[in-house]
C-alpha cells in the first residue's frame, strides 16, 4: 500500500510548481525546487544532472546541498561520469525514482569513480536515489546515512507527474520566448505562462489532446485556457487567435 505524501510537504511543493507555472518565482525555478524536494525526502543534496547524452558526459551539473561547503560541492559533483550506475537507467527510459542499490551490488558501487567522488565532495553521500524529471533531466537525491525505502519512494513516487509537468511548460515556455524579438510591441494584452504554452502549441496545430498529452494535462483543463485566450485576444477560433497572437507580438511570427 502506498502512504500518502506528508501533506505540508506535498503542499509546499504543489505551491513552487504553481508558482513556477505562473512565473512568479523570483528566480530559476530549479534551484527552489530542487531544495524542497531534498528536504521532502530527507537527503543531504540534491544533484540535477541535464540535457546531453550519456556518452557525452550527461550535461551540465548543478547541486544543492545543506553543506557551507555549497561552492565547492557544485565545482566538483561537475566531474560526476556518465559510469554513474543510473546514467544508463534513465537514458534506457525508465521513468520511475530508482535507487543505485536496485540496479547494482554493493561492491561493484564501492568500486564505481562516482563513489569516491560523493563521499569525498557530497558530505559522504554514497546512497543515491534518482527522480527522472524529464528525458533529459535527472534529479539525484544523496545522502550519508540510510538508504532510501519506504516512504521516501513513496514521497519520490508521488513527486514525478508534478516534476514532470513543470518541466515540459518550462520547455515549451523558454522555446517561444527564445523566438521573440527583443522589440515587443506596448499594450498588448497579457496572457499568463502557462496560457503562452497553450498558445504556443494551437501555432503549432496542435488539437487539445495532442497538447494535454505534450504538457501532461488534461484536455479539458487545455480547453479552459483556450477559452481564456479567446476571451482575452476577442477572438472566437484558433486560427485567428494565433494570427492575431503573432500580429501583436505574443507568438513569433512564422517563418
Amino acid at each position: 500500500m502506498v502512504k500518502p505524501l506528508p501533506v505540508r510537504a506535498y503542499e509546499q511543493i504543489l505551491d513552487l510548481v504553481t508558482a513556477a507555472l505562473d512565473d512568479e518565482l523570483p528566480g530559476p525555478p530549479w534551484p527552489v525546487l530542487a531544495r524542497a524536494v531534498r528536504d521532502a525526502i530527507g537527503g543531504t543534496a540534491v544533484v540535477m544532472v541535464t540535457g546531453g547524452s550519456p556518452d557525452a558526459g550527461g550535461g551540465p551539473v548543478l547541486a544543492w546541498t545543506r553543506s557551507p561547503l555549497l561552492i565547492k560541492a557544485n565545482e566538483r559533483v561537475r566531474t560526476f561520469r556518465p559510469t554513474h550506475p543510473l546514467t544508463p537507467v534513465f537514458a534506457a527510459g525508465e521513468r520511475a525514482p530508482t535507487r543505485v542499490s536496485d540496479v547494482i551490488g554493493s561492491a561493484a558501487w564501492r568500486r564505481n569513480s562516482n563513489y569516491d567522488l560523493a563521499r569525498r565532495e557530497v558530505d559522504g553521500s554514497t546512497h543515491h536515489l534518482g527522480i527522472p524529471v524529464s528525458p533529459t533531466r535527472t534529479a539525484l537525491i544523496v545522502r550519508s546515512t540510510m538508504d532510501f525505502r519506504g516512504r521516501d519512494l513513496d514521497v519520490a513516487h508521488r513527486l514525478v507527474p508534478l516534476l514532470n509537468r513543470l518541466d515540459r511548460h518550462l520547455t515549451e515556455l523558454h522555446g517561444l520566448r527564445a523566438a521573440l524579438t527583443p522589440e515587443r510591441p506596448t499594450g498588448r494584452p497579457r496572457v499568463t505562462p502557462r496560457e503562452l504554452t497553450i498558445l504556443g502549441l494551437m501555432a503549432q496545430g496542435l488539437t487539445a489532446a495532442a497538447i494535454g498529452r505534450r504538457l501532461g494535462i488534461r484536455p479539458a483543463t487545455v480547453t479552459k485556457h483556450q477559452e481564456n485566450l479567446y476571451r482575452k485576444l476577442d477572438t472566437h477560433d484558433r486560427l485567428t487567435t494565433v494570427l492575431y497572437a503573432q500580429r501583436c507580438g505574443i507568438l513569433p511570427m512564422r517563418r
